[in-house]
């Protein structure tokens, strides 16, 4: 029996007091609308109805289960309405700014999960390493990296600095596996060129710290091609580990010499997600949401 027709067809009942006019509003027989109120008693095991030739009145029990029913129905319908209103939020765009790394490697590889979950929805998504002001630029979601000025904006850490060793297990199948730093000196390290880092890694575990002057084939100037040159097996890189997380997950990449911390510079990768209202429309939380759920 589906229970909440039930309650519709019984609190019209009770509220014409007849079968037949329920009947006739429902394009129902006068048996059709009797027998469901005739199950839903049996289902509670109380008479609901006192029947005559001429009236049908609530018994002391149905006057309490209508009072009860009105309330269910009334909570059934406010639902509903909840739902669809916030199915209409869930229309529009949502201007988002992100890091070039985060949103070429990370957002745009699950952003179709995104889109397909919310078909009314469209990302206006642009990759740039300024920090724009969001509320001038109508910027609904950033995500930045490196420490924050106190602004007054929304800011919730999505990834720490830390950074980490890695090759692809095509290249170390090639090459072998380094086991300490200095074993470095004999592969071919990828080196980021933008921030003029040295070509000298500086590893630290405990108080020992070792340097280690390294060389390679390849120099690039942004962290997307550093990723991808690694990704393709062409050597061993310094990378954010939240740039690489997935890629391991995948065993397209394996961390090496994690009892190290690499000291490399004093650039700061962290992540952060940044907004400006304290309460985000529907649908930006869910883009919010989204994004979360790809650190944690």
């Amino acid at each position: 029996m589906d229970e909440l027709a039930a309650y519709k067809v019984f609190v019209r009942v009770a509220k014409n007091g007849s079968f037949s006019k329920v009947g006739r509003l429902l394009g129902q027989s006068t048996s059709t609308v009797a027998r469901t109120v005739t199950r839903l008693e049996e289902e509670l095991g109380v008479r609901l109805l006192n029947r005559t030739t001429r009236q049908v009145v609530l018994t002391e029990a149905g006057q309490r289960f209508y009072n009860d029913a009105i309330n269910i129905l009334q909570s059934v319908d406010e639902a509903k309405l909840g739902v669809k209103s916030q199915q209409q939020e869930m229309r529009g765009a949502i201007r988002v700014h992100t890091a070039r790394s985060v949103g070429s490697n990370l957002i745009l590889p699950a952003l179709p999960r995104f889109l397909n979950k919310h078909p009314s929805l469209t990302v206006d998504l642009s990759l740039t390493e300024e920090r724009a002001d969001l509320l001038a630029e109508k910027v609904d979601v950033a995500i930045w990296r490196g420490k924050l000025d106190d602004s007054g904006l929304i800011a919730r850490p999505l990834a720490s600095p830390r950074r980490v060793i890695c090759g692809s297990p095509k290249y170390f199948k090639k090459k072998g596996i380094p086991t300490q730093p200095q074993d470095l000196v004999r592969h071919n390290c990828l080196v980021y060129s933008a921030l003029h880092y040295p070509n000298e890694w500086t590893f630290l575990r405990g108080q020992e710290e070792t340097s280690v002057k390294i060389s390679g084939n390849l120099r690039v100037d942004t962290g997307t091609a550093l990723f991808s040159s690694t990704l393709n097996g062409l050597g061993i890189a310094v990378l954010p580990e939240w740039l690489v997380h997935e890629a391991c997950k995948r065993q397209e990449l394996q961390i090496i010499l994690s009892d190290y911390e690499v000291q490399l510079s004093d650039h700061d990768t962290s992540l952060s997600l940044v907004y400006p209202h304290r309460a985000p429309a529907p649908k930006v939380t869910s883009f919010i949401d989204f994004v979360l759920q790809l650190f944690y």
